[in-house]
């Protein structure tokens, strides 16, 4: 194997940030000497699954990815291994290994596993957190109200802000517990339901401002019960919030039609959208 070329991580991204892809026309190049080439595929592949690059229910083709990576077919068939056993893509007969798209039924499964992350969380953590990480979820909460005022001038991109930012808040709360491997099966969660919300998106320049004060107020519930150490205010919190996120992915409506694009002002395509149910950001 030659020398690979991967993305860089992304500025701006946060500690967790993953590399982002070029054009899909053209290959992703960055320097890679020395480095794990099958995380890198791997996380190169999450990221594009994450900002709707690679779609849910697309295929995944070991030859385009490795051509547009700019490595060989290895590390590239070795992370869709990786992403089937952790159930993110799916192997079809006669279709190929392609991004997993939750059904309702295991839409809950998935949420209700990622409560129960959270709930472990806070009672195993939360009475001995240290101040700092109480602080930082704090911070979080603070970012996620700045971005949701921030203008409107491309409703795709303040949307992924919202999601990113709202993925960041529940994170923190997870790392309260201090286990990795609870935070990094969260993280896989949260990978699932993302696919699940791209098919859900609606108009989201049409979101009420109602809509973004209630999340914005279960937010701060959620810090202020953490912040006083509450243990009991802060599991009924969460549970009332996750709850709410799954009537909402949930409920019935249109999804966006499979295929459907348009172009965000930094010119990539994005799913076509047309309404935003309450709590989906």
């Amino acid at each position: 194997m030659t020398a690979a070329t991967l993305a860089a991580p992304e500025a701006g991204r946060g500690e967790q940030a993953l590399p982002r892809t070029a054009h899909q026309s053209a290959a992703v190049s960055v320097r890679a000497v020395d480095v794990d080439l099958v995380s890198l595929a791997y996380r190169q592949i999450v990221q594009e699954i994450l900002d709707g690059t690679i779609q849910p229910g697309a295929a995944l083709r070991v030859d385009r990815l490795a051509k547009r990576y700019n490595v060989s077919h290895t590390p590239v068939k070795q992370a869709i291994a990786r992403l089937l056993g952790e159930g993110i893509v799916v192997h079809l007969p006669n279709r190929g290994t392609r991004v997993y798209v939750l059904d309702e039924d295991d839409c809950r499964n998935v949420v209700e596993a990622r409560l129960m992350c959270e709930l472990y969380a806070v009672r195993q953590g939360l009475p001995k957190a240290p101040a700092a990480a109480i602080a930082r979820l704090l911070e979080l909460i603070a970012s996620y109200e700045t971005a949701a005022a921030a203008p409107r001038t491309d409703p795709l991109a303040w949307h992924e802000r919202l999601v990113r930012a709202d993925t960041e808040i529940h994170a923190a709360i997870v790392r309260l517990a201090n286990n990795p491997r609870i935070s990094a099966w969260h993280a896989q969660l949260n990978v699932l339901l993302h696919g699940r919300r791209l098919l859900r998106t609606h108009d989201v320049g049409a979101v009420p401002e109602s809509v973004l004060q209630r999340i914005i107020r279960s937010h701060r519930e959620i810090g202020q019960a953490i912040e006083w150490r509450d243990t009991t205010a802060a599991e009924a919190t969460i549970t009332t919030h996750i709850e709410t996120h799954l009537a909402v992915l949930n409920a019935p409506g249109p999804p966006a039609a499979r295929g459907a694009r348009r172009r965000r002002s930094d010119g990539r395509a994005s799913p076509t959208v047309a309404s935003l149910p309450a709590a989906a950001l």
